[in-house]
């Protein structure tokens, strides 16, 4: 087994490796030890913090069971909407073509 944070290397029977794995501490372990602990800390906001917008999302979701599909519906009709706007914009841009550019300079 190599045992990267200890940086060694042990060999042994398939018993041995278990009971040094029990008795080292894991390569997470041995990296939250190296960072800061106001880095740990900070993370482990973060993963509650995302782990309870996730709940309440799915709480939201139970709720109001529609509200994803009126969600898509809406997304649906916003892109139509877009193009149907893209459309109009280039039949303008079409039917009143810009005029041509006159040479500033004098003659």
């Amino acid at each position: 087994m190599v045992d990267r944070y200890l940086a060694s290397l042990h060999v042994g029977l398939a018993e041995d490796v278990e009971q040094l794995l029990a008795a080292q501490p894991s390569d997470l372990a041995a990296d939250a030890e190296q960072l800061l602990p106001g880095v740990v800390r900070l993370l482990r906001q973060r993963e509650l913090a995302l782990k309870a917008e996730r709940e309440r999302a799915d709480r939201l979701a139970r709720l109001h069971p529609g509200t994803h599909a009126s969600r898509q519906r809406e997304q649906q009709l916003l892109g139509k909407l877009m193009a149907l706007l893209d459309d109009a914009q280039r039949a303008v841009c079409e039917a009143f073509p810009p005029p041509p550019m006159t040479d500033p300079s004098p003659v």
